[in-house]
């Protein structure tokens, strides 16, 4: 099983999100997904704080929704493959 960290109150495509990811069995590849998008989601964190960051957040979304696609994909192969 996969523990990781609770982030709340993230902006992510306009909603706010109340991210809880507590356990999830899975690779070793979820595995790094998972924490890489939890860097990107404490760094969006960090920087919502920053004038004139807009830019970058968005460039921070996007590589998000990017690691959620393919998490997405690699389950959907855990599950197939059942």
């Amino acid at each position: 099983m996969i523990h990781t960290a609770v982030v709340k109150g993230l902006l992510l495509n306009g909603e706010r999100c109340f991210l809880r990811m507590s356990y999830e069995p899975g690779s070793l590849e979820c595995r790094l997904l998972i924490d890489a998008k939890q860097h990107l989601e404490l760094a969006l964190a960090s920087l919502n704080g920053l004038p004139q960051s807009d830019h970058i957040q968005r460039q921070l979304k996007s590589v998000h929704q990017q690691l959620e696609g393919m998490h997405d994909l690699k389950r959907a192969l855990q599950i197939d493959s059942i």
